[in-house]
């Protein structure tokens, strides 16, 4: 199992790479709109192959924009998922030896129901854990 660490650097990594082919792809629609000369990346069967340099600069600019918003999302699903599966795992603690029926019976329902929890409440559960009581 990837570990949330590995899960936040591919990320990072997979952010960082579409954040420099944009800027190459920009700087080259950049040089060759002001040098009027032909592109030296191949363009051709893309949306860019004729394209205004301008419209195509501001929209690279609304991609950028795009790409670190993905790239926060994903890093706050995958916090989000280790908050939920913390809680999981505390859960099953408590359904160690001696097992009384009705712990048993709660700690299922609220496994079954972590995903679905609001993650303000799924944090103030974990403050004890941690030592926080912010």
């Amino acid at each position: 199992m990837t570990s949330a660490v590995e899960r936040i650097e591919d990320i990072i990594r997979a952010w960082r790479l579409q954040k420099d082919a944009l800027k190459i792809v920009r700087r080259e629609v950049k040089r060759t709109s002001k040098a009027g000369g032909v592109l030296g990346l191949d363009l051709s069967n893309t949306g860019l192959e004729e394209a205004n340099a301008d419209i195509v600069d501001h929209d690279i600019r609304e991609c950028q924009q795009s790409a670190d918003d993905c790239a926060v999302l994903s890093m706050w699903t995958v916090f989000e998922r280790l908050v939920f599966e913390c809680l999981e795992a505390e859960c099953e603690k408590m359904t160690c030896p001696p097992i009384e029926e009705f712990n048993q019976a709660v700690t299922k329902k609220v496994v079954n129901a972590v995903e679905y929890w609001k993650i303000d409440e799924a944090l103030d559960l974990l403050k004890p854990l941690t030592g926080s009581d912010h």
